[in-house]
């Protein structure tokens, strides 16, 4: 007859068995060296090598930045002019329907040269006027001192501030420009009143162009308006001029003298 183990004998046997903790075990002893930090002579040249690579990104970044708004400063269209025929005449049909008192303007000698031959008059200007008002203001005062100048040439030439913003810095700046007529002749039979309209719209005229050629460029003030004169003499026909002494005496100029004076 077989035998057979005693399987519950067995089991409970190691049921009961004790089990080693390997906590409780004793530490081996590994035959390592221990590593300790040692200083890099690499990290001084490696904190430069950073930094140097921050400053330049920074000045790439910036130097890009500066060419794109460059550009775009490049690109702004200029700013629209206020100076125009339509914008003109309304301006100046609202100025007639509220009248302003009526200035005094003083006319003054400014210089005079060659004896008096060439004459400088001025008119300061005043504030609240644009250029067309202020000359239209001052017609009255000017006819009558061309009035008293007949047979003379006269030039008007109006200086006023005019003044710019730069876009790039915001500055303003400011200089003095002047604008000038055609240069008339004043006769004894000249109509003044339509002599002065033509010359003032000349004036204007040079001031519109200005504006529109030199971008950015506005009206600010009126400095002054000068009127010059120059005696206006012209030679008749029984006029005689001797030649210089230099001139003569080289037997080779022929200078007519036309004694007849009908």
């Amino acid at each position: 007859m077989l035998q057979t183990p005693n399987l519950n004998k067995n089991l409970s046997s190691r049921q009961y068995e004790k089990k080693e903790n390997p906590v409780d075990k004793p530490v081996p002893d590994i035959d390592v060296p221990v590593i300790t930090p040692q200083p890099l002579s690499r990290v001084p040249r490696l904190k430069k090598y950073l930094f140097d690579k921050v400053e330049d990104t920074k000045n790439y970044a910036k130097s890009k930045c500066n060419n794109y708004i460059n550009w775009l400063l490049e690109h702004v269209p200029p700013k629209p002019k206020a100076i125009d025929k339509a914008f003109e005449l309304a301006k100046n049909s609202i100025l007639k329907l509220f009248p302003r008192k009526k200035d005094t303007f003083e006319v003054r000698d400014s210089k005079s040269a060659l004896k008096e031959f060439a004459k400088k008059y001025m008119i300061t200007g005043k504030d609240g006027y644009d250029p067309d008002s202020f000359m239209d203001a001052a017609k009255e005062t000017i006819i009558n001192l061309l009035e008293n100048n007949r047979q003379t040439k006269v030039k008007l030439i109006l200086k006023c501030i005019i003044e710019r913003t730069e876009i790039k810095t915001g500055e303003v700046i400011a200089k003095e420009a002047g604008f000038s007529s055609e240069k008339v002749v004043n006769l004894e039979s000249t109509d003044i009143d339509e002599m002065y309209m033509k010359m003032k719209d000349r004036v204007i005229e040079n001031l519109t162009v200005f504006q529109r050629s030199q971008s950015g460029w506005r009206f600010r003030s009126i400095v002054s308006l000068n009127i010059f004169t120059v005696e206006y003499k012209p030679l008749k026909g029984s006029s005689y001029i001797p030649l210089p002494k230099c001139l003569a005496s080289k037997k080779t100029i022929i200078n007519m003298q036309n004694k007849n004076h009908s």
